[in-house]
């Protein structure tokens, strides 16, 4: 979570300028969808997390159904 909150502050916060909340609330959003789906991810081996999710989507459903 700590990394998270540094790459929006490095990438969101100091890029953007905003003055009201639902400003921040709309370029949130769009951060959201593209660090889900646009963004590599070196800890994930230069992939999105949307990438990594198709592909142990299985290996997670299957192991909810064993628990």
């Amino acid at each position: 979570m700590e990394a998270y909150h540094g790459i929006l502050k490095k990438e969101v916060f100091t890029r953007f300028d905003y003055r009201t909340f639902g400003q921040i609330e709309q370029i949130l959003k769009r951060y959201v969808v593209f660090y889900n789906n646009d963004r590599l991810h070196g800890q994930l081996g230069r992939i999105t997390p949307m990438e990594k999710w198709n592909q142990d989507q299985h290996l997670i459903l299957m192991k909810k159904c064993v628990v």
